[in-house]
């Protein structure tokens, strides 16, 4: 990593350190609801909706093919906060959440705000629409978190409390619910967009009523024309967040990120809004990054998630990622590297109305597959970016290999003490003993075991030994089933080529252990899922001890006025 730093830094030096240390900078996140890539000047568009993005965008990198996680507004903010995929964070997992019942982001699932609070930073959420906001979880970390009803309130709040902690290290997050429907852009800006001589039944705004019935050409570029003038006001809004920046000293001292959830279809099939499928007019959204000092800058035109700004922000920020992560930095590849292998594949799901669809995307093509169907669809991006031809059957024996990779992204963890362990550079033998006295280990569960490891269970159940040759790259692991789910667990010996594992190594739950702990309670281990440890291209082996428990999910807490509010943005009929 070009910006890490080994071990966590201590608050108290990163508070000293953050201001004007261009190793530890300030992080501004832009968020745009509903906002197309390609519905930018920097990502070719032709019209001019985005003067200050595009001047932003000469001066960043921009990541010319970057996917969104799901094609809508909470499974996707979700993923970008903390960097898996929606199958593990669980938030949004469900249909038309107000009216049945939807998950808010779990607990155990640490966020990108939670990281950097600890590391030092002053945190801030300056947000305009609900499904990013408390009442979902997605205020985590957050020392202010404050939802607005317009993106313009949302981000003079959010200048102004940069105002207030420009001398502190700053982590802020401002998004602007804007172009979401309904499009009612500000006239000056729909000007430059709008036919003078439009006779239709579509006036100055676009909504629910009138943009989903019996439509002509020129309706729905009416209503194209006002979705531009939406992105232009908030292009004027992200303008004046880095107009503060500039007047404040903080431009060069300030990694500045700009991306959006997911984008909207406008009729590309059929259809206005999004949450339904996972065409790329709902996935492709741009993400463009300024780091500080205005360098690296450029275009980086290979496959990127909207999820890797977590650790892409952290590394900047010379913090170490967590454990577990889907996610990967993009900062190598800002840097003109080799592009990391895990963006290959980028994986969307959750939609909110309609079939229960999941997608593996490569750079080249696209398996969709519909849960509630049990059928897949493949589209060849090349030669059909439209995706309008379903080439599977045709393709049959690579849809199945590509069903299996997808399959294989499907998390759900069993119940149980997990116990992984992944190899370093050179290989090792790791060695644990567990000890469960009160009502023993009910089962062994081998996970990824090969030649030469070992588990075994004493009789009576009271003690189970454990032993992995770990080799490069390796990881190996058990999840051993404990009959009283609550029962601390002993732990004899933990070693690897017989001597004593350090707790730099070590992880208990999701976090790095900062000492060797000899009893271990299910519930400081707890994590939503197995997590595999960190790969960190080092020579020893690292472990991680988990527990996972059988938990209903969060429900949303949506209030009656944040129902209608939501309901207005056309969650709800």
């Amino acid at each position: 990593m070009r910006f890490a730093r080994s071990g966590l830094l201590a608050g108290a030096l990163l508070l000293a350190a953050c201001g004007g240390d261009s190793a530890h900078p300030n992080v501004v996140i832009v968020a745009i609801d509903t906002l197309r890539a390609d519905h930018l000047g920097c990502y070719g568009y032709p019209r001019p909706t985005s003067p200050r993005i595009d001047a932003f965008a000469a001066e960043s990198v921009l990541f010319e093919q970057t996917v969104a996680q799901s094609p809508w507004t909470l499974p996707s903010f979700a993923s970008i906060m903390t960097g898996v995929i929606p199958e593990r964070h669980g938030a949004g997992q469900g249909k038309l959440c107000l009216v049945l019942p939807c998950a808010a982001l779990e607990s155990q699932q640490e966020t990108l705000a939670e990281v950097m609070r600890r590391a030092g930073y002053r945190t801030a959420s300056f947000v305009s629409n609900g499904f990013v906001s408390a009442g979902v979880g997605l205020d985590r970390g957050f020392e202010t978190a404050e939802l607005s009803p317009l993106g313009g309130v949302a981000m003079r709040l959010a200048r102004k409390w940069v105002e207030t902690h420009q001398q502190e290290p700053m982590f802020l997050f401002v998004h602007l619910v804007e172009p979401h429907m309904p499009y009612e852009p500000p006239a000056a800006d729909a000007a430059p967009f709008i036919d003078a001589t439009y006779a239709g039944p579509i006036g100055a705004r676009a909504d629910f009523t009138n943009a989903y019935g019996k439509l002509d050409d020129a309706d729905r570029r009416r209503i194209v024309d006002l979705y531009d003038g939406e992105v232009h006001a908030d292009d004027r809004l992200v303008g004046t967040m880095l107009d503060t920046l500039e007047q404040l000293g903080l431009d060069r001292k300030t990694l500045v990120v700009l991306v959006a959830d997911h984008g909207e279809e406008l009729f590309d099939h059929g259809f206005v809004g999004h949450g339904h499928t996972l065409f790329d007019e709902l996935l492709r959204v741009p993400l463009v990054v300024r780091f500080p000092a205005g360098e690296p800058r450029g275009r980086v035109a290979h496959q990127v998630r909207a999820m890797d700004v977590f650790p892409t922000v952290l590394e900047v920020a010379g913090i170490p990622a967590p454990p577990g992560l889907d996610a990967v930095s993009l900062v190598g590849a800002a840097h003109g590297d080799a592009p990391p292998p895990a963006t290959a594949n980028a994986i969307a799901e959750f939609t909110y109305r309609g079939p229960d669809l999941r997608a593996l995307r490569t750079a080249e093509e696209k398996l969709v597959f519909d849960h509630d169907a049990g059928t897949s669809r493949l589209f060849d991006l090349i030669a059909d970016p439209k995706e309008t031809i379903d080439v599977g059957e045709r393709r049959s024996e690579h849809v199945s290999t590509l069903r299996t990779v997808l399959d294989a992204t499907e998390t759900q963890s069993d119940p149980g003490i997990y116990v992984l362990a992944r190899g370093g550079r050179r290989g090792q033998r790791f060695e644990v003993m567990l000890m469960e006295p009160k009502g023993g280990f009910s089962s062994i569960h081998p996970l990824a075991l090969e030649d030469g490891d070992v588990v075994t269970m004493v009789p009576g159940g009271r003690i189970v030994r454990i032993a992995f040759r770990v080799g490069p790259d390796d990881l190996d692991g058990v999840r051993l089933q404990v009959a009283d789910g609550d029962a601390p667990v002993t732990i004899v010996g933990l070693a690897a080529d017989g001597v004593p594992l350090p707790a730099q190594d070590l992880f208990v739950g999701s976090r790095q252990a900062k000492h060797v702990p000899s009893v271990i309670a299910p519930r400081e281990a707890t994590v939503p899922r197995a997590l595999p440890p960190p790969n960190r291209l080092q020579d020893t082996v690292v472990v991680a001890i988990q527990a996972v428990v059988q938990t209903a999910p969060r429900s949303l807490r949506i209030d009656p006025d944040l129902t209608e509010r939501l309901r207005a943005l056309g969650y709800a009929p």
